[in-house]
């Protein structure tokens, strides 16, 4: 994979991520609970943090076998 493509892909894997926070459908809806009388938002909000975590690991692990010279 050139370089070029794994930038794009990281580009649009980090600016999905931007998009699915703005959580739009969650804007003037009532107020809905979850497991543990936690408001659905809460979850989404824990579920999108931890989705955050994953994909930097991953982007950093990559970016730093890159800098060593070994293949991804």
């Amino acid at each position: 994979m050139s370089i070029k493509t794994s930038i794009w892909r990281w580009t649009g894997a980090f600016a999905t991520l931007f998009l699915l926070s703005q959580d739009l459908w969650f804007w003037d809806a009532a107020i809905s609970l979850g497991p543990g009388n936690f408001p659905l938002r809460i979850y989404y909000f824990v579920f999108l943090q931890l989705l955050l975590a994953v994909l930097l690991a991953v982007f950093v692990r990559r970016l730093l076998r890159r800098k060593k010279g070994q293949p991804d």
